[in-house]
């Protein structure tokens, strides 16, 4: 019994998937697909509404890397790796009281990663559900 359920529930599911391909559901519109990484109207309207400012194409592709090391306990993270153009965007996220970096570490305020993880969402990946 249990297993005609199980399997009842996979064709729902599967029915469902097969809908959601056909209709198209995404949460990007036509011009911005295929478009990773590309700073968009979205992107800047929430970066306006929590930075209170403008991201530049650089700070948001800065965003997966230090996404990256403060996930993986700083292990990637090099100051070295870093050019004077993100050194100055870092600068200006630890005088906005967003993160504290050094050359060996990166952290993060629990406000700035939601954030980011919201841009980074946003920004790479195609489609949700």
């Amino acid at each position: 019994m249990s297993g005609t359920i199980h399997y009842a529930f996979l064709d729902n599911a599967i029915e469902i998937f097969k809908g959601v391909k056909k209709i198209g559901y995404n949460n990007k519109n036509e011009s911005e697909k295929n478009m990773r990484g590309v700073l968009t109207t979205e992107i800047q309207n929430k970066a306006n509404s929590f930075l209170k400012r403008e991201i530049s194409q650089k700070e948001l592709r800065l965003y997966p890397y230090i996404d990256y090391s403060i996930k993986n306990g700083c292990q990637g993270w090099s100051y070295s790796k870093t050019d004077e153009e993100e050194i100055k965007i870092l600068n200006r996220l630890y005088d906005e009281g967003y993160i504290i970096y050094s050359p060996e570490k990166i952290i993060v305020t629990r406000n700035f990663y939601d954030f980011m993880q919201d841009i980074l969402a946003i920004s790479y990946v195609e489609e949700f559900l």
